[in-house]
């Protein structure tokens, strides 16, 4: 009898000693994954604390290196009325069909002043016969405007275009583009004065 209860405890013992050794395995093959998900929420927090940090500084420096007369950062009004009139004015002169290239160009002539103004005649005048002939169309909608400085006479603007253009009989096709320009104030009105495309 002793025999059989030493034979049914190694029994015993041995099922339960493979179980255990199971749920240990078990345990430790969880255990990496749980350390590399700690290690990986540790990590990204690391990321995020550097990145919020690295903004912070990066917008200090923006603030302390502003110009106090650029009216952009501090006048709603003005500065959204630039951004409205620019806009305008360059969808007014990128704007074209074969039968309004002569309103276009009187669009230009109030629009546009010193450098933007030869720099567009000179644009118009190869562009001009080709759009007659080939029956291009021309549409120019600003998508976003971006006021980078404003005084009281002067603005540097940021525009976003989307540009659909047309052969007649064809199919249209959109491209979009940015444009940094320059205006000034004359008589109240804006006239865009430099047009560099980005």
């Amino acid at each position: 009898m002793t025999t059989e209860t030493k034979d049914a405890d190694a029994g015993a013992s041995g099922t339960s000693g493979a179980s255990g050794a199971r749920a240990h395995r078990r345990r430790a093959a969880r255990k990496p994954k749980r350390t590399g998900r700690r290690l990986t929420a540790a990590l990204l927090l690391i990321c995020l604390l550097a990145t919020g940090g690295g903004l912070l500084i990066a917008t200090s420096q923006l603030q302390d290196g502003a110009d106090p007369n650029n009216k952009a950062l501090t006048d709603a009004g003005a500065t959204g009325n630039v951004a409205g009139d620019v806009g305008n004015a360059v969808a007014r002169i990128f704007t074209y069909t074969p039968d309004t290239l002569d309103t276009t160009r009187q669009d230009a002539k109030e629009l546009l002043r010193g450098e933007a103004a030869e720099q567009y005649d000179r644009l118009f005048a190869r562009l001009a016969p080709r759009v007659a002939e080939q029956q291009i169309s021309l549409t120019t909608n600003v998508i976003r405007t971006g006021v980078v400085d404003l005084t009281d006479t002067t603005a540097h603007v940021l525009l976003f275009l989307d540009q659909t253009s047309e052969r007649k009989g064809g199919k249209p096709s959109t491209a979009a583009a940015q444009l940094s320009v320059t205006a000034e104030q004359h008589g109240g009105t804006w006239q865009i004065t430099k047009i560099k495309a980005r």
